[in-house]
C-alpha cells in the first residue's frame, strides 16, 4: 500500500487496522502516529511549522520551471529517485503565467 500527505494517514491507519491485509506500507510525506509525549508533540509540531512556513502560505511558491520544483522537493526528500520526485511534482504543480 502506498500513501503520499493525507493518504499516507489513511493508509497507515487502514495498515494498522487490518495488517493481515497489507503486504507493505509506504508513506511519503506522512504524518504518523506520534509515540511521544504530549508536550514534545506540541514543541516539535511548533518547530516543523516554523521551518517550514509555505504550509500555511496563502500563495504557493512560483519555480521558474518543473525541473526547479522537483530540485526542491528534493532537498526535502534526497532519498527519493528522480522519477518519483517528478511523479509527485506532476501531480501538484500548477502552471502560471507571470
Amino acid at each position: 500500500m502506498f500513501g503520499h500527505s493525507l493518504g499516507a494517514a489513511v493508509a497507515t491507519v487502514v495498515a494498522c487496522t487490518v495488517p493481515a491485509r497489507v503486504k507493505g506500507l509506504v508513506v511519503v510525506e506522512g504524518f504518523g502516529p506520534w509515540v511521544g509525549s504530549e508536550e514534545s508533540f506540541i514543541s516539535n509540531l511548533r518547530s516543523a511549522i516554523q521551518k517550514n512556513p509555505e504550509i500555511f502560505a496563502s500563495e504557493r511558491p512560483v519555480y521558474p520551471g518543473y525541473e526547479a520544483a522537483v530540485e526542491r522537493l528534493g532537498k526535502n526528500l534526497p532519498e527519493l529517485k528522480k522519477e518519483s520526485l517528478r511523479a509527485l511534482v506532476s501531480r501538484g504543480v500548477k502552471e502560471v503565467c507571470l
